[in-house]
């Protein structure tokens, strides 16, 4: 098996499921005080807020809502996936 192969499809089931999450909530709207979930102008955090993606505050796109413990996941399970990998290749396993 190649070893990108297992990193990828961990990526893939994560981003669906992510989209699976956020199918049909309902997005509220963008009020005056959106700037205190903003960290950085990019960073979006909100932990009353429970979708796990919500829109770019600028652009086009979508990004994380890093209050949401899904996000975390979003972003670690293929780096795990990868240190396991390369920990296994190196253990000849």
């Amino acid at each position: 098996m190649p070893t990108w192969l297992p990193p990828t499809l961990v990526g893939l089931v994560v981003v669906v499921v992510v989209v699976a999450l956020d199918v049909g909530t309902r997005h509220r709207e963008r009020g005056p005080d959106d700037d205190a979930h903003w960290l950085a102008g990019v960073i979006y955090f909100d932990r009353n807020d429970k979708r796990v993606v919500v829109p770019k505050r600028f652009g086009l796109g979508r990004t994380l809502n890093f209050a949401h413990p899904v996000a975390w996941v979003v972003l670690l399970a293929p780096l795990v996936v990868a240190v396991v990998g390369a920990v296994n290749r190196h253990r000849g396993g």
